[in-house]
């Protein structure tokens, strides 16, 4: 039932819903992440899944850490030193 809503062109929206439990919503995402990866090459696609499952087991914390490091390290790539 859920892939039919991760389908849906408001799907996101779910994802605010109260009435979703939060294993639901990790289902959810798991389900939109998995369809993005089905767009990608096999070789991109194995690596980057690897890299979600390490991801998705991270408490809060760590995960929000993680994301801002990355974003960091993409803006000293782009060569923006402002972030």
């Amino acid at each position: 039932m859920l892939q039919t809503l991760v389908d849906a062109e408001e799907a996101s929206r779910l994802l605010l819903a109260r009435e979703l439990a939060l294993e639901e919503k990790r289902e959810f995402v798991d389900l939109r992440i998995e369809g993005w990866l089905r767009t990608l090459p096999d070789t991109l696609s194995r690596e980057l899944r690897k890299s979600w499952s390490r991801l998705r087991e991270l408490p809060k914390d760590d995960l929000t850490l993680a994301a801002i490091e990355r974003l960091i390290s993409l803006e000293k790539l782009r060569g923006n030193r402002g972030a």
